[in-house]
C-alpha cells in the first residue's frame, strides 16, 4: 500500500476511462463480453481503481461510479438462490445494460481509431501502429492500464524499508527530466531501464506519474510489440 500522498495530478481524460478499463480486463482475462464474470471482473476492477486513486489522477469519479455499479450487480447476483431474490432481475438488467454499453463503446472506439489513422495517412504522417522500433519491429500503443500492470509487478518487488523511504525525496519534475534524458540518449528502451533495482514504492509511483505526464504532453510514446507484452519507451518524433 502506498501511504504517501503525491501532490501531482495527471489529466486522466488524456488516457482511458472506466469502459476502457473493463474492456482491458475482459481482454486480459479472455472473458466473453456477452457473459461477463461479474465477481472476478469487479475484484480486478477495484484493484485498478485503488491504484488510480493512489496516483492522485484527475477525474477519478467516473471510475468510482462504475465501481459502484459493478458492486451492486455483484452483491445482487451472489445472494442465496433458495428462493426468488428481490433485486436479482434488476441485477440481470444492469448487467445487460453494461454489456450493451461496452459493445457500443467498443464499436465507436474502433471507428474513432480508424478515422485517426486515416487522418494521419492523409497528412502524410505515419500512424502509431506503423511506427517501428528498430530493435523490435512493429509495435502497438500501450495504455494506461498496461502501464499499471507493469508497475504493479515492479511494486511487488520494490524496496519497502520504511526508514529509508521516509528520508527519500522524489519529485515528478525530476523524474520527467530523468526520463527525457534517457530517451534522448537511446532511440528506445524498456520500461525497466527507467527503474533502479532497489527502487522504493514511492519512487516507482513518481516515475509512473512522470511517464503519464510525458505521454499526455506527447513527448514520449509507450509501445508494445504485442498487447500485454513488455513496454518500450521511445521519444515522440512526430509532433
Amino acid at each position: 500500500m502506498i501511504e504517501t500522498a503525491i501532490d501531482w495530478k495527471v489529466d486522466i481524460e488524456a488516457f482511458e476511462g472506466p469502459l476502457d478499463l473493463l474492456l482491458h480486463l475482459i481482454k486480459k482475462n479472455n472473458l466473453d463480453i456477452y457473459d461477463i464474470e461479474i465477481a472476478m471482473i469487479t475484484s480486478e476492477y477495484l484493484k485498478y481503481v485503488e491504484i488510480i486513486q493512489k496516483l492522485n489522477l484527475d477525474n477519478v469519479g467516473d471510475f468510482l461510479v462504475m465501481a459502484s455499479i459493478l458492486m451492486s450487480i455483484k452483491t445482487r447476483t451472489l445472494l442465496p438462490r433458495d428462493e426468488p431474490v428481490e433485486g436479482e432481475e434488476d441485477a440481470q438488467m444492469l448487467k445487460q445494460e453494461l454489456t450493451e454499453r461496452l459493445l457500443e463503446y467498443k464499436k465507436y472506439k474502433k471507428a474513432s481509431q480508424t478515422l485517426k489513422e486515416r487522418e494521419k495517412l492523409y497528412e502524410g504522417i505515419v500512424g502509431l501502429n506503423q511506427y517501428p522500433l528498430k530493435e523490435f519491429g512493429q509495435s502497438v500503443e500501450a495504455t494506461l492500464f498496461d502501464l499499471i500492470d507493469a508497475f504493479e509487478n515492479l511494486i511487488k518487488k520494490a524496496r519497502k524499508d520504511v526508514k529509508d523511504i521516509l528520508t527519500e525525496e522524489f519529485t515528478v519534475e525530476d523524474k520527467i527530466r530523468f526520463v527525457l534524458d534517457k530517451v534522448e540518449k537511446q532511440s528506445s528502451l524498456i520500461l525497466e531501464d527507467l527503474v533502479e533495482k532497489n527502487s522504493s514504492v514511492i519512487e516507482l509511483i513518481v516515475t509512473l506519474l512522470a511517464i503519464l505526464e510525458l505521454v499526455r504532453t506527447h513527448q514520449i510514446k509507450i509501445l508494445q510489440k504485442n498487447k500485454f507484452s513488455v513496454i518500450y519507451i521511445t521519444k515522440n518524433e512526430q509532433d
